[in-house]
């Protein structure tokens, strides 16, 4: 017998294991066996270890070990392993020594902790740029009655990590910036029995309250009430926009209050601020404004407001439309309507006297009740519509206190009406009204075109009456301003209109003249009037334009006619643009059957034209003033061909010369 002593090997603790961070806790792990090595043969040479999962294949060596023992999952939790150690002697029989051992798999779980809701603090003085959290307040929820430890980090890395040095020491007094919110802490929970941990985010929020306009800047709210009483109800809710203006106020709460020091307490608020009764006259409302989600977010009495019932106003609906008479339009029918009448405003304020209540009148609704100045209709106003409602506001004008009713405005037309706005009264030079072929002086004549058997007729002159006159038409023999007042005997509605007169009269001092020199190719006209009236310029017919400039005109004469834009006449002025044609065809057509050049004879008569032929030799010597060359040779007609000239002219004072060459056609 030969005795070998065997691998002496030790009883390995059991290898455990956590879940992989983040994932589901299935009780399977990957184990790297050979982690046990060093514990179980020590520091032991030419030693073979093999790990089974049954204890006969062990005992047998079969070869149904463990293929990869550095990276095995378990099959179940916890996990029996058996172990095989052979020294080298051992061979394929089964000879040389051997020992057993057992290791046990064990994965423990991570902790399961909570998501916690965020934390939201409260950033209440906003001078302040950093704040105190307490990050423990979300432990229980974490820990969901369980026994871990709770680690707090800024970075995820560090707290996966476990870093001791990025640790954030006194959780319970964290500060921030409220800058940087929302920000997220990263705690890890870790199970002290096993060292397993997990990480969750928590949520920081800074919350912060809004700002509120300073109580001199807000306007007193206004009841007006027209009962005597010095009591109302006020919606005191209508008062957040002012006080807060665009700012979000979701989530949040805002109160009111009858005393400072509860608003700055926070206590006794009024329960119902849309529908609040005033307990003095005047009264200060103070306000609040909190997130009842966080504790201790409230700040109260920063600003507040003034309440205060005033007397009010009364507007009345007349009982009638308003009805002028008015002018047939193809738009609809127009009329002028006083809105100073004092029927009408008399109507519309009932008892209240007009001294302390005005009445303005508004084409909206929305513009009486904003009562800005510039939308206030003037009178007289002409309707837009027929009929047409437009607006009365009445105002208290000790209180400001207003009231508004709706005013129907009508016009009843006046078929035939045939009234014009202005007239005039032609006059000569001197002012002096102008005579027919009889010697009678001629003055406008106002026309309505009415009858005397259904409408009365009174005139005014510069808003004096004329007296007697009170026939549908009148003899303006004065310049100025004439009112006629219309009344319909079958309807009882009025027109006034007034009808102005002015003096006119046909240019005294005009003329036209050519601004660009002969044989500019381009010319520009400018025409000049002076007189009693005013004055319209038209160029061969066109359109009449109230500058006398005329440009690019082209060569030959023009008319220009200056008119009394008030209709006492026109005159005509001729215009010669010097320029030579470019061709002539004497063939006794009687167009163009001779050439000399165009307005020369006005702009110099002594003007000499010579004619040539290509080769210079002179052909024909002409007068500006004469029927012009008929294109022949000493009686002879000449071919068609080009021809050269020379015009020697004076213009203003200057002596010129032009030459050029023009066409024969034949």
């Amino acid at each position: 017998l030969h005795l070998v002593e065997g691998p002496q090997i030790n009883d390995p603790t059991a290898l455990s294991m956590c879940t992989p961070l983040g994932e589901e806790n299935t009780e399977t792990a990957v184990f790297d066996l050979l982690d046990k090595r060093e514990e179980i043969i020590g520091n032991q040479t030419g030693l073979g270890l093999r790990f089974y999962e049954e204890e006969e294949d062990a005992l047998l060596g079969n070869n149904n070990h463990i293929s990869n023992p550095s990276a095995y999952t378990n099959i179940e939790n916890p996990q029996v392993i058996y172990v095989r150690v052979a020294d080298s002697q051992e061979n394929e029989d089964g000879e040389g020594c051997v020992a057993f051992t057992t290791l046990t798999l064990r994965v423990d779980p991570n902790p399961e902790p909570i998501t916690p809701d965020p934390i939201e603090v409260c950033h209440l003085d906003s001078d302040a740029d950093m704040i105190e959290v307490d990050l423990t307040v979300r432990e229980l929820q974490i820990l969901d009655h369980e026994s871990w430890d709770l680690e707090y980090y800024e970075r995820y890395r560090d707290a996966v990590n476990g870093e001791v040095d990025a640790l954030i020491e006194d959780p319970t007094a964290y500060e921030m910036h409220v800058d940087d919110s929302p920000k997220t802490i990263y705690v890890r929970v870790i199970n002290p029995n096993s060292g397993c941990f997990e990480v969750v985010e928590l949520e920081v929020i800074v919350s912060h309250l809004p700002l509120v306009v300073p109580p001199e800047e807000l306007e007193p709210m206004v009841v007006c009430t027209t009962d005597g009483r010095d009591w109302a109800e006020f919606d005191l809710t209508s008062k957040l926009p002012e006080i807060f203006g665009e700012q979000n106020l979701d989530g949040l709460e805002v109160y009111f209050y009858e005393d400072l020091e509860d608003a700055i307490d926070g206590v006794n608020p009024i329960i119902d601020p849309d529908a609040y009764y005033n307990t003095n006259n005047p009264q200060i409302i103070y306000v609040g404004i909190g997130n009842s989600e966080i504790d201790g977010c409230y700040v109260g009495g920063l600003t507040w407001f003034e309440i205060e019932v005033l007397e009010g106003a009364e507007a009345y609906s007349p009982s009638e439309s308003y009805k002028v008479c008015g002018i047939p339009s193809e738009n609809g029918d127009i009329g002028e309507f006083d809105l100073e009448n004092p029927d009408l405003i008399d109507e519309i304020l009932h008892l209240q006297d007009p001294a302390l209540f005005a009445v303005d009148f508004f084409l909206t609704e929305e513009e009486a009740h904003q009562g800005e100045e510039a939308d206030r209709l003037s009178s007289p106003y002409t309707n837009i519509s027929n009929p047409q409602i437009i607006y009365a506001r009445v105002t208290n004008q000790e209180t400001g206190c207003y009231a508004i009713a709706e005013v129907e405005l009508e016009v009843v037309p006046i078929p035939g009406l045939i009234l014009e706005d202005l007239y005039s009264i032609c006059t000569d030079e001197h002012g002096n009204p102008m005579e027919d072929a009889d010697g009678n002086l001629i003055y406008p004549i106002i026309e309505t075109g009415l009858n005397t058997d259904d409408f009365e007729f009174t005139w005014f002159f510069e808003e004096e009456l004329l007296i007697g006159r009170v026939g549908p038409s009148l003899e303006a023999t004065q310049v100025g301003t004439y009112r006629v007042e219309i009344v319909s005997l079958e309807t009882g509605c009025t027109l006034s209109m007034d009808i102005e007169v002015v003096e006119s009269s046909v240019p005294f001092n005009y003329g036209a003249e050519v601004t660009s020199p002969a044989f500019s190719g381009l010319y520009n006209i400018e025409a000049w009037a002076e007189g009693h009236g005013d004055y319209w310029f038209s160029l061969d017919g066109g359109t009449f334009q109230e500058d006398g400039s005329f440009t690019n005109v082209g060569p030959g004469s023009h008319v220009v006619t200056i008119t009394d834009i008030n209709g006492c006449g026109s005159i005509d002025v001729v215009v010669e643009v010097v320029d030579y044609p470019k061709f002539f065809t004497p063939n006794d057509d009687g167009y163009n059957d001779t050439w000399n050049i165009p307005g020369m004879a006005d702009l110099d008569p002594s003007a000499e034209i010579f004619i040539f032929d290509r080769h210079g030799k002179l052909l024909k010597q002409i007068n500006p003033s004469s029927e012009g060359w008929d294109g022949t040779f000493n009686g002879k007609p000449l071919p068609s061909t080009d021809y050269w000239f020379v015009v020697k002219y004076m213009e203003d004072g200057v002596k010129k010369e032009f030459k050029g060459h023009f066409s024969l056609k034949r």
